[in-house]
């Protein structure tokens, strides 16, 4: 075996080692956005309820104003337009809300994309990288080390999340 067929083969290797470490990454990744995903529908259960508890009673008066407001002559109206402005104005509140309760638990699951995305075109990177040329073992051994790293980081900011 000549000295250009070594290097081909040390650098298939290589790359074979890239692509499992990137599946076993974003396995882990995907794990852990699953695991987001749970926690964010029983926490999403556990705001919804609330919500919706608290806007039936509103909902509920708007219909009956409205129905009155259907009844009574125009005059009578402007009385009635106030008090459905205040119900709307607290119903709106009501939604607002929520839609950022919602937000907030939807956020770990949207960072948890991000990392996914970024992991995988770091990888797709170092291959296409490996790809035009050969990678010596320290290089490699350098974004393996990165590559951990940013695994690690993912998984300690989402631990302290999941502490929270």
């Amino acid at each position: 075996m000549d000295l250009s067929e070594k290097k081909l083969k040390e650098q298939k290797e290589i790359l074979e080692r890239i692509r499992s470490f990137k599946s076993d990454d974003l396995r882990a990744y995907g794990s852990e956005r699953k695991e987001a995903e749970r926690t964010e529908k029983r926490e999403y259960e556990k705001i919804e309820r609330p919500y919706r508890e608290a806007i039936k009673p509103i909902e509920e008066r708007i219909t009956t104003l409205e129905r009155v407001k259907l009844r009574l002559p125009e005059s009578d109206h402007a009385s009635l337009d106030r008090e459905l402005d205040g119900y709307k104005a607290k119903l709106k509140g009501e939604e607002e809300r929520f839609i950022e309760k919602k937000a907030e638990l939807e956020r770990p699951v949207r960072e948890l994309d991000l990392k996914i995305e970024k992991c995988s075109a770091d990888v797709d990177r170092a291959v296409s990288e490996i790809k035009g040329r050969t990678m010596t073992k320290e290089e490699y051994r350098t974004l393996s080390h990165k590559m951990r790293e940013s695994k690690r980081d993912l998984t300690l900011s989402y631990e302290m999340r999941r502490m929270d």
